[in-house]
């Protein structure tokens, strides 16, 4: 259902791109070392994302149930997260049509967002699911505090209109759940927010919005199966990382992901944190790594980030993601001569092998994932293929996938600065740090 062309990667076509001895050396790497590691990360849960399938899979039972019986006469369904808690949600929101209900986002803690939400939907027909692992992320927090005293003003049953997705055992959402009676469904613990969408954290929104939760899961399970060989040659989600992390060693340190579909958009965004977050680490020989992640949308970014990429410096491995069967085509026959007989896809088409073309003249190395048609068995599978290829590049790079330690930091002092008791020495480290800057205003 899902190819990878890599051929406009490879030296014997484009002089700047990769020779076949460089992927046989890291096919060796892994055959002989880093796959075992890997298998045995993911069997022990470390990286716990393909054991969750199987935990979903189990859950799809009770998912079904509570939408059904509690959520029927909801139209809108509002995912408070953000990273991980929210951005799976939106790619699968995004590439499917559903049923006609609306999934609305808090993420960012921008005022006039939310107090437009609140005045743009009904409230009455209104579910706020609040996702955080840890219970303490503070823009989540945050967004909860501002829609329970909404619907307390308006008098709404909270447990009607709330649904907590959080650690199964701690945080701060458990103590409100037991307090208040608020419906709860557990994230698996060893499961990260970025890697968690094939989870609860993205069943619960696919489900209220009419999205075939069982293809989606058998996509990813066939994913899982074919990632099982120490292969490049038969596993596609080791070939990705080795193609990533080889033009990476070349030099090519920005990563884009541009695919030709309005409909898949979101999953660039998804993909930007699974890779920067994942892997922009001080490696375990104490060496800064990691491959800026960018994502683009053809054919509009034709016209704003392409001159760059032709042109530019050549620091960039660009994808392309193509969709072979689109639904509801459009057909351009009419008064300019050169469309007749042609179409919307067919011109999406053209667009894109022009671009990979004009690219390989540039001598520039690009690839091309193809899917059949969006539908929800390629999505799973798409999906699981990057959370897959992200930690064998982390194997590659050395690095702890599934940390952010530098994410860490910045939290300590945004509770610092909100004067939290237990973070009263990061306020004073943060003090003088600002005490020893020499200001430049203008």
């Amino acid at each position: 259902m899902i190819t990878i062309d890599y051929t406009l990667t490879m030296k014997e076509n484009v002089a700047t791109g990769l020779n076949s001895e460089v992927l046989e050396a890291i096919d060796l790497r892994f055959r002989t070392q880093l796959h075992r590691q890997l298998e045995a990360r993911l069997a022990d849960s470390t990286y716990a994302f393909r054991a969750g399938l199987s935990i979903a899979h189990d859950e799809l039972p009770s998912i079904k149930r509570f939408l059904q019986e509690n959520l029927g006469g909801m139209r809108n369904f509002v995912v408070v997260g953000i990273g991980g808690s929210n951005l799976g949600n939106l790619v699968l929101d995004r590439a499917f049509r559903g049923n006609g209900k609306s999934i609305y986002y808090l993420d960012n803690v921008e005022p006039d967002k939310i107090h437009r939400l609140f005045q743009e939907i009904n409230l009455q027909e209104t579910v706020f699911n609040i996702i955080t692992k840890s219970g303490s992320t503070s823009e989540t927090l945050a967004n909860y505090i501002a829609v329970r005293n909404v619907l307390e003003r308006k008098r709404l049953p909270l447990q009607k209109h709330l649904i907590f997705t959080t650690d199964p055992q701690k945080g701060y959402l458990q103590e409100i759940r037991q307090r208040d009676g608020i419906p709860t469904f557990h994230i698996p613990s060893p499961l990260g927010g970025r890697f968690s969408v094939l989870s609860t954290v993205g069943l619960l929104s696919s489900g209220f919005k009419g999205i075939d939760l069982e293809s989606l899961l058998q996509g990813a399970h066939a994913a899982a199966n074919d990632c099982l060989s120490d292969s490049l040659r038969t596993n596609k989600g080791l070939l990705l990382a080795a193609l990533y992390i080889a033009n990476y060693q070349k030099g090519r340190t920005i990563n884009v992901l541009m695919p030709y579909s309005d409909r898949l958009h979101p999953f660039g965004q998804w993909f930007r944190q699974l890779w920067a977050e994942s892997l922009g680490k001080i490696n375990r020989d104490g060496k800064p790594v990691g491959q800026t992640p960018v994502d683009a949308l053809g054919t509009v970014d034709q016209h704003s980030q392409v001159q760059l990429y032709m042109e530019g410096p050549d620091d960039k491995i660009i994808t392309f993601i193509e969709i072979l069967r689109h639904q509801n085509d459009i057909s351009l026959d009419g008064e300019i001569d050169y469309f007749n007989g042609q179409t919307m896809a067919k011109l999406l088409r053209a667009q894109l092998h022009a671009t990979q073309i004009a690219l390989l003249q540039k001598q520039r190395c690009s690839l091309r994932i193809e899917m059949d048609e969006l539908n929800e068995w390629n999505m799973g599978y798409l999906m699981y293929l990057y959370m897959y290829a992200t930690v064998a590049a982390g194997e590659l790079l050395g690095v702890n996938p599934i940390d952010q330690p530098g994410v860490e930091q910045g939290k300590e002092y945004t509770y610092a600065l909100l004067d939290r008791p237990e973070y009263h020495e990061q306020r004073i480290q943060y003090e003088k740090l600002c005490a020893s800057l020499r200001k430049y205003c203008v």
